[in-house]
């Protein structure tokens, strides 16, 4: 599948609409911290549902059909994991005793934590895949451990290989293997 490229006014669009929802929904309607009803709670899910629908018909109007789907079918899912989330926030509420009143507040404000250091953590990360050539040496090893640990490969005969080779090429590095790789990986892997 091909990444869509959207034009600039699409993301400036899009932006202006969340950051507006945010506006709307922690300046305006909870400005003040209340214990919602069932009523205002129900209103409110329509209401946020319908703008995600309508943004759908924009998507659908604009790039297509195929568009549409990918954005309606994440939608859906993300609509269905935050809904389990829902009682994570539940237990975590009851177990703090934040008072009903207070807990839209506690959840905007925990969300938007997480949503600004999740985007500090992916930036931060592609900053030091892209510079640095030892991270893609923790990523190798990573990945090589994993695959021991699914016994996809054998260890002892990687090692063997490692050590006639004398060296191992990572990024535009080579680094030389002087210990015995054989026994250190037997004594980490094996059961004793």
């Amino acid at each position: 599948m091909q990444p869509a490229e959207y034009p600039l006014w699409v993301w400036i669009l899009f932006f202006s609409i969340v950051l507006a929802a945010l506006f709307v929904d922690i300046g305006i309607v909870n400005r003040k911290s209340h214990e919602p009803s069932r009523k205002e709670t129900f209103t409110w899910s329509v209401v946020w549902v319908s703008l995600a629908l309508a943004f759908n018909g924009f998507v659908f109007y604009q790039f297509g059909v195929s568009q549409a789907k990918l954005f309606l079918t994440g939608y859906i899912i993300e609509l269905s994991l935050s809904v389990d989330n829902l009682f994570v926030f539940l237990l975590i509420f009851t177990f703090f005793k934040v008072p009903k009143k207070y807990q839209h507040r506690v959840l905007f404000w925990g969300i938007m934590g997480a949503l600004f250091m999740r985007m500090a953590m992916i930036f931060a990360g592609a900053e030091l895949v892209e510079g640095d050539d030892t991270i893609a040496l923790v990523g190798e090893t990573g990945m090589r451990l994993a695959q021991v640990i699914a016994g996809q490969t054998r260890p002892a005969v990687q090692a063997e290989n490692r050590l006639a080779a004398g060296s191992e090429a990572v990024g535009n590095h080579a680094i030389a293997i002087d210990i015995d790789l054989e026994s250190l990986v037997w004594l980490h892997f094996t059961p004793h």
